[in-house]
Order: structure tokens, then sequence, then C-alpha cells
């Protein structure tokens, strides 16, 4: 089966990709993120698109899993750090999980999976928690967590959906790095290796549950064939006090510690040259600090789940113990201390963190500081160039300001035409006086033509800019597009690829259809179309099919159903009443219910023997997408397959006729008759049908029998036979105790004495 994980990596994460494979499932991995920063071994295909991406869609379609599992609650992806970032987080969260349950909506295949935690609970609760209890707001990510539920549980009810909530409590394992230091059992051993300090609440309680153990919960539901409710809390049903906890972590810690100093001792009895006997005087256990277990009075919380309804629909079976797997932790963690106990991020200069704190005001203040340094070059040319017989007419304070305009824009062209007015009136000083220079008219057309050809350029050279950084944009997003797109598509080749060699396993192909459909000639000629409609339920990944058989010109009547809805149509139908459908299977075509009429199947085919319709195949739950000629010339196949295993069936009674009733009557032989009750046994075992028992007392039942009296008060589908006591029984077939009634009354109208066979 195909698996598709969501969600960041962590340490759960890969204990399921563990098992998945383990138990020959091909996994599939949505990682959230468009960054691939982690890397993931036994993954068949990996997209690293974010929950927001407009191919999740697409992702579901090529990945076409049969079981979904969202991390949910325990997604490293989310960063929940601090208060400031959990509402932003919240709100990324509940998005994600509305446009995962969207994806998957829209294919209305295969079963997701949501992993809840005890976190949607607070406080001190003295009875363990259940499915019925409603979760607390807390902070915004038990918040989140629990709206998660709720979207799965709408989903499930009112989309009729096959959405399953897993709530988990608990949870703990053994860490490989200081990031999976999140349950309380591995910060208390963190604690005590760092310090020497545990720090407990006194009346706090925890249930620990293995990681491992959550796996195999999780396994055994998720790939369940029926999953009666949409919620189950997943926990170890045990309660360890939290000091309790802290005395064992203390005692595991101080054994390691013991056992690393005598290891640590022993090198140096054998590194050294000097007297062994010296050496040995050193006491161990006085060389290790004991660990102080500070217990607070700070409100006490206990949240414990009740895995009854888990147990009692798919049982507990539990490997792990809290001591041993303690004992496991604290040696793994011990064993790499330099992982846990040394801080390797690296630490920035001084230097760097002035750059990113005062970064920004330098690259604003660089502008101006070279619009300053250049005008001073500038300044000097131009009073060069004013007694120049070569260059006088030559404005290098045009020039200036223009270079600014093209190179920084508009803002630095006016700041450049300030400076360039500035130097032009401090040289015209030079001949006249200041007054007269500013009731020069010729300063002020100077000036602003200088402004003008400025804001001008500069305003065209920001035009251009932003529109350079919008194409920058547009492209960006167009090869993000078709980055999604190649990835997908060379996913899509990778799995055709490693899928080409599997094309006659295929559920659709004509090989797999035939070699289910064949297995109808293993049963007995009473049971062919009894199991035809699980035939059709398993091709067409349908739940609701039902056969109905035709006896007449007027009436169907229903044989077989997988489904309550699949009888809805009543056990006889006037077929020829049902319009557009009995016009298309009457001139051989599948009818396929495009108006969504909820009187009528979704498609339907007629089995044709003889030229006259024999049996009508009726499929009800068929999605709107699969609605389509593949689906129904699958549908036509199958039919035909199907007419052929029947065919067969009705020859071989035809053969054994004269074998199968006693002295030329329709009452059946005992051998005939039981085979056929036990095909309606097994039958209705599978609720593929319904059937009633009479019993026909008197002596002279039988005789009347022969004669052809009590068929009369008998439909055609109605059998008759001598059981195994050689008593006389009616086997009435899809008839109900309610129905059989009106029967048992026809029957005593014409002098039978009877009752119905309980059982």
């Amino acid at each position: 089966m195909k698996v598709l994980l969501v969600g960041g990596s962590n340490h759960l994460m890969n204990q399921l990709i563990l098992r998945m494979n383990k138990e020959g499932h091909r996994v599939y991995l949505l990682t959230g993120s468009k960054y691939r920063t982690e890397r993931y071994e036994h993954v068949f295909e990996r997209y690293d698109f974010s929950y927001t991406a407009q191919v999740l869609n697409e992702v579901f379609e090529s990945v076409d899993p049969d079981v979904t599992i969202f991390m949910g609650a325990f997604d490293s992806g989310y960063k929940w750090d601090n208060e400031r970032t959990e509402e932003q987080e919240s709100v990324r969260f509940v998005s994600g999980v509305i446009n995962l349950l969207m994806a998957y909506s829209t294919r209305k295949k295969g079963r997701f999976i949501y992993l809840s935690s005890d976190e949607v609970f607070k406080g001190f609760h003295s009875a363990p928690l259940t499915e019925e209890d409603e979760s607390e707001q807390g902070s915004y990510k038990s918040l989140a967590i629990a709206q998660g539920e709720n979207l799965a549980l709408s989903y499930r009810n009112n989309r009729n959906l096959d959405v399953v909530t897993f709530r988990i409590g608990g949870l703990y394992g053994i860490p490989k790095n200081i990031k999976d230091i999140e349950s309380p059992v591995t910060q208390m051993v963190l604690d005590c290796m760092r310090d020497h300090r545990i720090h407990t609440s006194a009346g706090t309680v925890y249930s620990p549950l293995f990681d491992s153990d959550a796996v195999f919960f999780i396994y055994k539901a998720a790939f369940s064939k029926n999953i009666e409710e949409g919620l189950y809390n997943i926990s170890s049903g045990e309660e360890i006090s939290s000091t309790e906890l802290a005395d064992l972590i203390k005692k595991g810690c101080r054994e390691k510690e013991l056992d690393e100093l005598a290891k640590l001792n022993e090198k140096v009895h054998r590194a050294s040259n000097s007297d062994p006997d010296a050496i040995s005087t050193i006491h161990i256990a006085d060389e290790i600090k004991d660990t102080e277990v500070y217990v607070s009075d700070k409100e006490q919380q206990k949240v414990v789940l009740s895995h009854a309804r888990y147990e009692a629909e798919f049982g507990i079976n539990r490997n792990s113990t809290l001591k041993v797997k303690l004992a496991e932790i604290i040696d793994y963690m011990y064993n790499h201390k330099d992982v846990f106990l040394y801080d390797r991020t690296e630490k920035k200069s001084l230097f760097k963190r002035a750059q990113d704190k005062f970064g920004w005001f330098v690259r604003a203040a660089v502008p101006f500081a070279e619009n300053f340094i250049f005008f001073i070059p500038f300044f000097m040319l131009n009073n060069r160039a004013t007694d120049s017989t070569y260059f006088s007419r030559l404005d290098f304070y045009l020039l200036y300001v223009l270079l600014f305009a093209i190179v920084h824009g508009q803002q630095q062209a006016i700041v450049s035409a300030m400076l360039a007015s500035v130097g032009y009136v401090f040289r015209q000083m030079y001949d006249r006086t200041g007054f007269d220079v500013l009731l020069d008219y010729n300063t002020y057309v100077w000036i602003a033509q200088l402004f003008i050809l400025g804001l001008v350029v500069g305003f065209m050279r920001d035009q251009l800019k932003q529109m350079r950084v919008e194409s920058k944009e547009d492209h960006s997003y167009m090869q993000e597009q078709l980055s999604d797109i190649k990835d997908i598509n060379s996913s899509n080749i990778r799995v055709k690829d490693a899928l080409e060699t599997q094309v006659i396993t295929q559920s659709d192909s004509v090989g797999k259809i035939y070699e289910v459909v064949s297995k109808l000639d293993q049963y007995s000629s009473e049971e062919v179309l009894f199991y035809a409609a699980q035939i059709v339920e398993d091709i067409l990944h349908c739940n609701d099919v039902s056969i109905y058989t035709v006896n007449n010109e007027k009436f169907a009547r229903l044989f077989a159903s997988t489904s309550p809805r699949a009888r809805s149509l009543g056990k006889s139908v006037q077929y020829k009443t049902l319009g557009r459908m009995y016009e298309d299977i009457s001139n051989q075509r599948v009818f396929i219910n495009r108006s969504l009429d909820e009187r009528y199947p979704m498609m339907a085919n007629a089995i044709f023997n003889d030229g006259r319709i024999d049996a009508i195949i009726m499929v009800w739950d068929v999605p709107w997408e699969r609605m389509t000629l593949g689906t129904s010339n699958l549908l036509s196949v199958v039919s035909l397959l199907i007419r052929d295993s029947v065919n067969r069936a009705r020859k071989y009674l035809e053969a054994l006729e004269d074998d199968r009733f006693v002295r030329d009557s329709r009452v059946l032989t005992t051998e005939s008759y039981e085979t056929i009750l036990h095909a309606f046994q097994n039958a209705q075992k599978r609720n593929l049908t319904i059937y009633s028992l009479i019993e026909v007392k008197g002596e002279d039942a039988k005789e009347r029998a022969f004669k052809g009296e009590l068929q009369k008060s008998l439909r055609m589908e109605d059998y008759l036979g001598i059981g195994e006591d050689t008593g006389l029984y009616i086997l009435l077939t899809n008839t109900d105790k309610k129905s059989a009634g009106i029967v048992l009354e026809r029957l005593a109208e014409r002098g039978f004495e009877c009752s119905l066979k309980e059982g």
C-alpha cells in the first residue's frame, strides 16, 4: 500500500517511516517546506512543498495514497518556542490542516489520519480523560491542536470521509540531538547530566508512552479495514508521579556515572607506570557529585488519557516498560555528551552583532555619503572649467545631477541638485555680490532646469527599477511554479519507471480484472451472484453495490447488496419505469448519473443473456471525478466476465436438473437444498443478502408440495426443499421477519401449518 507522511522531520516520523518500510508499504513524504533541510531514508518519493502550495492537489493525485498521516501536534515544521510566535504559528497550523483536508477530500479515497496530543488538556484531572471529554483552552498551541481535531471530525461526520484522529499522551523516546528534548522524561535526564539538579512539582503525575509503542498503535489502527470512531486516545495507561520519575532518573544517572568512572580508573591503572596499589586507594563513589531533587509547590498537573476505546476495538499489546527504556535513554545521552551538554552554536563577533543591528542605517546612509563625496571633485572641475577655453560651455553640475539621478534615482537627484545649486551660487559670488546673484533671473532658470532634469531622469530610473523588480518577482514566481511542475513531473516519471513492470497487477488492468473475476469459478453455482457484488466492489473501489435479477418483463428482484444504501431502491423494482437509466441499460450502454439524481445509482449496467436483460448491476458511490468513460468501460468489462461466470453456473445447474428435484416436482432434494441454504447463510454473514426460513408441518404437506399446491403461494426466486431432518422448508430470499409474516398468513389461508425457523 502507498502511505503519504506529512510533516517535518522528527523522531516519531522516522520511526513511522521505518515501520512502514518494514511492513512492505511504499512511503511518500510531503515535508511542508520548499527547502530541503533534512535527509530521509527509505522514502520512495519526497515532495518539498508548503501546505499552502497550489500544487497540493497535484501531489495527492500523483501519490494516490491509501493512507495519509499528518504529524499534526508532532510536526517539527512549526516553531512553538515562545508566546510571540505561537499566535502566528497557530494560524499557520490551522490553515495547513484545512488545506491538507481539502486536498484529501477532492479524491475521497484512502484514509486521512491526524495526530493530536494530550496538550489539548491542562490542569489536574483525577480520573483518566476519555474521548468524550471536551478540550480545554490553554496556550495558542493547544488551541490550534484542538481546532485541528474539530476540523478532522467535521470532515468525517459532515462529508462522510474516512478521517481519524489519534490523540497521543505522554510521548517520549530516545533523543538524537538537543532539539529532540521535548518530554519531561528526557528534560529531567538532561538537567541531571548538566547541573545534577532535577526540578519537579509535588502532585504532578505523568503517563509516559514510548514512541515505538505509539508507532505500533498508530500502524495497527491505520491499516484496519473498518474504524468505527473518529477519535481515539493512545496512551500507556500507566501513571507515575514526578518525584518517583525523578528518583528513577537520579538513580540511573548515578549508576551510569559510576560505571564511566570505573572504566576511566581502569584506563588510568593500565597507562600508569607507578605502583597500582597506590592508585587503587581512590574511592570511586566519592568522585560522583550527588544529584539534588527540588520539589516545588507550583500548580499540580495530571493529564492521563484513557485508552479504553482503542483497546476495545483494536486491542493493546505493549512491549516497553519505563524502567528499561529509561536506562536506554540515559545510556545513549551519556554516550553522546558532546551533543547534549555543549552548545556548539557559533557566537557572533562584536562587528557581526553591530552589523545586524545598525546595518540598515549604514545601507541607507551610503548614497548620501557618496553624494557629498562626489560633489567635491565636480565642484573643483566646474571652477576649473569656468576660465577654460575648451570646457567653459560644459556644465559639470548638470552631469553630476544626471549621474546620481541615473544611479540612485529621484531622492539622490534632489540632494545632488541642492548641492549643485549651492556650489553654483558660491562660484558666482567670486565676481558678484550674493545679492546680485540672488536677483539674477538666470540663476533661477539654471536651478530650475537642473531640478527638472534631475527629477525627470530620477523618476524614469525609479520607474524602470520598479518594473525590473516586478518583472523579477513575476519571473521568480513563474520559475517557482515551473520548478514545482518539474519536480512533480520528474517524480511521476520515477514512479512510472518504478512501477513499469507492475502494470499487469494494477487494480484496473485487464490482467488484474480477469484475476479477480476468475475467483468466481471457485464458488458454487448458487453463490456466484452473491460474490459478484463483492467483485464489483473491489474492482471499482466502491462500497455500495447491488445486483438485481430479472425473472420477468416487469420486475427486477434484489439478489445481493453490500450496504443499506445499495438496497435503497427496494427489494423489488419495476425497472422499466427507471427512465433514462432503463433507456441506457436496455440499449446495452452503461448508465451514468451525470445529474446526480439521488433516486438512482451513480452507474449501472445490465447483463444480457439471449438478447434479454438477465441481471442489473448498480453502483451507488462512484465519485464525480471517476464518472468517466474509463470507469464506464471498466464496469462493462466486469459485467461481461460476470455474465460468463453466471452462464457457466447456469449450464451446470441445467445439466443436473433431473438430480436436483424430487419426483419430477419443483421440490429440491436434501443435498441441493442444503447447498443453497449454506450459500445464503454465508452471504448473510457477509451482509450481502437477508433471508427467512419457514418450516412447513403436517403429514400431507410434502404430497401437496409435490403436486405443486404450495408453490402457488411463493415467488419464483424462493426455494422449496427437503432439509437434513427430512422436514419441508421454504427459503424466502431477501425477506425479513416482517415480510415473512405475510407469507405465513398466505400459507395459513391455503391450509398449510407453518412456522418461522429462528436462527
